[in-house]
């Protein structure tokens, strides 16, 4: 019973049927949607010489590792009141923490693509090695990789909701999958103007 049948070949399994079709539609499509929304990293993949120019006229975010907090605390006060030239003075300013490990794979997969979205987006990315960072970084992330997005506060009055070390922590990311964490660049970072050439 229940079996979808034509003459003498029968495809199984009617509820069976319904459901490989189902999620077959939906690898398929989140497959492509994944493949659309990269679609600013894929210009700077492989292009050496576009990364280059990107990185002479100053279009690219900058990056730090850190393993301290004091050494943290040290990037983002240098960020917020300097900053590279590409940022106005009233513009927010987004912090990319990724927390990650050498022995991790998923972190090892990600990097590039994390590095890359440096070409694509406006904000300081932070690269913290779990395994030789502070126990104060370490409560942060309770598995690798972890993004964590942070906006600098600027006389906002006090920091509303989840804050770390001042500043309101936007979003938290754990997995290694790079389409999340180039939606949330996305929402919240402005993009690079496209490169002359």
């Amino acid at each position: 019973m229940g079996f979808l049948c034509f003459g003498n070949i029968c495809l199984g399994n009617l509820f069976q049927l319904l459901l490989f079709a189902f999620f077959g539609y939906r690898l398929v499509t989140g497959y492509l949607q994944h493949s659309s929304e990269s679609s600013a990293v894929e210009e700077f993949r492989g292009n050496d010489a576009k990364r280059r120019r990107a990185e002479q006229v100053g279009a690219v975010s900058p990056k730090e590792d850190v393993s301290q907090l004091p050494g943290l605390k040290s990037v983002i006060e240098r960020y917020a009141t300097s900053g590279p030239s590409f940022l106005k003075r009233d513009q927010d300013r987004y912090i990319l923490i990724k927390f990650s490990a050498t022995w991790c794979g998923p972190c090892r997969q990600v990097a590039p693509f994390v590095d890359l979205l440096r070409y694509c987006y406006k904000f300081l990315l932070v690269n913290v090695d779990i395994d030789s960072a502070a126990p104060e970084l370490k409560r942060v992330a309770t598995a690798v990789p972890t993004f964590v997005l942070l906006k600098l506060q600027k006389n906002d009055g006090p920091v509303s909701g989840l804050d770390f070390l001042g500043m309101k922590v936007v979003s938290k990311l754990t997995g290694g999958s790079p389409g999340p964490v180039e939606n949330l660049l996305r929402t919240h970072c402005t993009k690079f103007e496209k490169l002359p050439m």
